[in-house]
């Protein structure tokens, strides 16, 4: 696989996976709301830091599956 081929499968996967993330955001931020639908700013951070481990892990997953199913 060279440099074009890998850049094109990274933009790909990042795609996917952030039309995924935007499909699910408001349903992972309800679970870090009051009853009121706020959020304080701790909770906030934590959904932040959760969700960028989150959107790491599948787009490295993403990446890699990708690549291993080419060669």
């Amino acid at each position: 696989m060279n440099k074009q081929e890998f850049d094109a499968c990274f933009s790909q996967a990042v795609e996917d996976v952030k039309a995924k993330t935007m499909n699910n955001i408001q349903d992972a931020l309800a679970k870090f709301s009051n009853e009121d639908g706020r959020i304080s700013y701790d909770k906030l951070a934590m959904f932040a830091y959760t969700e960028s481990l989150a959107y790491t892990d599948e787009l490295i997953y993403a990446v890699l599956s990708k690549i291993l199913v080419t060669e």
